[in-house]
């Protein structure tokens, strides 16, 4: 049933003939591959693939987040921007954070992108403070199971910061950045990535983006896989649904 996030592939880096090129072929910064291909969905792995579904039903209501696979839909540990998600067999816990949304919350949400483009701390967001006390909430009653952080856009900016300030992995897809990834505290952050022997936290975050997106162009630490991909508009490599045809 679950064939399609890979499961009976056991080679999740295969590329399907589609043509990648690495940093060192295309001049990019370190840890950032660039792979040339006409379908995204087909390059991810299952934990990507898992992640940008978890990423797609943050956005939805809670009585429309389905089961992914193994990964039962935790309603009572949700909330309307977080969804989360845990596999019991795994003892693995994935917190889904929303990104934008309009007819949802426009001008809380709209507030937190300002935060993040203009490069203000984060803490200055009420949203962000009020989802990080959930978090913790959340990992009180999970207790030692592992977790996972995901999003997309403004939710992929905040599972990236959770997961540095928790010590969890995240994948994170078109993930918003601003101007502290250039001239602030992001980009310190970054700095020290790339000394020797650099902080757990570079390469616990993972960001899956699209050539030529300008929220997502550069978002700081962690390791990157871009797309190079024909057809799309400025808009629509913006878009979650880029990473979800193989459903």
């Amino acid at each position: 049933m679950w064939s399609w996030l890979g499961y009976k592939n056991k080679d999740d880096n295969a590329k399907l003939g589609n043509k990648t090129k690495h940093n060192n072929d295309l001049g990019v910064k370190t840890g950032e591959d660039i792979i040339e291909t006409d379908n995204i969905a087909s390059n991810l792995n299952i934990d990507e693939k898992i992640s940008s579904i978890i990423s797609k039903n943050s956005y939805l209501d809670s009585d429309e987040r389905k089961n992914i696979g193994g990964y039962i839909y935790q309603p009572e540990d949700s909330y309307d921007n977080i969804a989360t998600y845990f596999n019991p067999k795994l003892n693995k816990v994935i917190i889904g954070h929303r990104g934008t949304s309009i007819s949802k919350s426009p001008f809380r949400d709209l507030y937190s992108d300002f935060i993040i483009a203009t490069g203000l701390d984060k803490t200055f967001d009420p949203r962000f403070n009020e989802n990080k006390r959930r978090v913790m909430d959340i990992m009180d009653k999970y207790g030692n199971a592992e977790y996972q952080h995901t999003g997309h856009s403004l939710g992929g900016s905040h599972s990236k910061a959770y997961g540095k300030e928790f010590g969890h992995k995240s994948i994170n897809f078109n993930t918003g950045a601003g101007l502290d990834y250039y001239i602030g505290k992001e980009s310190r952050l970054t700095a020290e990535c790339n000394k020797p022997n650099p902080p757990k936290y570079c390469n616990d975050a993972i960001d899956l983006g699209i050539e030529g997106d300008i929220i997502s162009r550069y978002t700081g630490y962690g390791r990157k896989k871009k797309f190079r991909t024909k057809g799309l508009g400025l808009r629509q490599k913006h878009t979650i649904k880029n990473y979800l045809s193989f459903i």
